[in-house]
């Protein structure tokens, strides 16, 4: 999510909720799954921040936590069961490096597969990677696509050479890459999409600022992205399902998608 806050704008919370409501399994009143726990983090400056925890009481509210980072864009990774299911044994985390996050989604990666990526980054990626879950180390090899490219001789990267990392880091890890990845170094958001469904929505004009906030109509102050594995009947109002590929947006635009 980008942009939106509980201060600018407050609009932030009904427009999150009625998106989670429509799409986020076990979000509310949810007949067919449990929401069992949730990871929230995003960068402010140099720093990182990420909290995870499980839901243990229907009141637990995900949406608080997701509004309450004061970063510029937040992400946030959710975890439900089928209702009347085992309960999850893991809370849902985020990979983290520096001033990088992601969340992932896909299979499992094979040992093979492990040693391979394990292999091939640089001393100063590869510190206590051979133990971090699969996440970090899919993380840790896209980011070594883009030091190749850039040197990390800036302090944030570049949309255009983010996005070029992005597709080159699935094209290496070919039918193993992941079904999607959402990252962010707290300006930029970059996204991978090969399953699944993607969903781009922006505040409703009902709910945006009628003036101080927003310096003109075309503007759009926030947008949220939502990946899930299922594609919904029909998006919310103000929702659009975009087709796989490789995504950037900034935070200081959000309603400006470029694709590669």
């Amino acid at each position: 999510m980008l942009e939106a806050r509980p201060d600018r704008p407050f609009w932030g919370r009904p427009w999150v909720e009625s998106a989670f409501a429509s799409h986020l399994q076990g979000f509310g009143a949810s007949e067919t799954h449990t929401l069992d726990g949730w990871s929230v983090g995003g960068c402010m400056g140099a720093e990182t921040l990420v909290q995870s925890r499980p839901v243990a009481r229907p009141t637990d509210d995900p949406v608080s936590d997701l509004l309450r980072s004061g970063a510029r864009c937040s992400l946030g990774l959710f975890h439900s069961t089928p209702r009347g299911g085992p309960p999850s044994t893991q809370t849902p985390r985020a990979g983290r490096f520096r001033r990088w996050m992601a969340v992932v989604a896909g299979p499992p990666l094979r040992e093979s597969s492990r040693a391979e990526l394990l292999g091939r980054l640089p001393a100063f990626l590869a510190r206590d990677a051979a133990r971090a879950p699969d996440c970090q180390l899919q993380l840790l090899a896209l980011l070594d696509e883009l030091y190749t490219a850039t040197g990390f001789h800036n302090a944030y990267a570049e949309p255009a050479a983010l996005a070029t990392a992005i597709a080159r880091f699935a094209e290496t890890r070919g039918d193993e890459a992941p079904d999607a990845i959402m990252l962010s170094d707290g300006s930029t958001l970059g996204m991978l999409v090969r399953n699944g469904c993607l969903l781009s929505s922006y505040p409703p004009a009902d709910l945006r600022p009628a003036r101080g906030l927003v310096a003109a109509p075309e503007h759009l102050p926030a947008s949220l992205w939502l990946w899930t594995p299922d594609a919904p009947s029909a998006p919310c109002r103000d929702a659009e399902r975009l087709r796989p590929g490789v995504f950037t947006v900034t935070a200081a635009e959000p309603g400006a998608v470029t694709r590669l």
